[in-house]
């Protein structure tokens, strides 16, 4: 953790700046793909769950 933190000082006195990037990457096509398929479901009618274990508790009963 220490040479990371070493390495970002560096950088930020080499640069005379703290260079961070805020924005967030955007999805990949499988991703996409991914979320339509749940909005589909949802928007059908489809069960939804609000936790991990509740989505696998019903996919451990069939």
């Amino acid at each position: 953790m220490s040479s990371v933190t070493r390495a970002f000082y560096r950088l930020i006195v080499r640069g005379r700046r703290i260079s961070i990037t805020l924005s967030c990457p955007e999805p990949n096509e499988e991703s996409l793909k991914s979320i339509q398929d749940a909005e589909d479901i949802l928007s059908s009618g489809g069960h939804g769950f609000k936790t991990a274990h509740e989505m696998l508790e019903a996919a451990l009963k069939d």
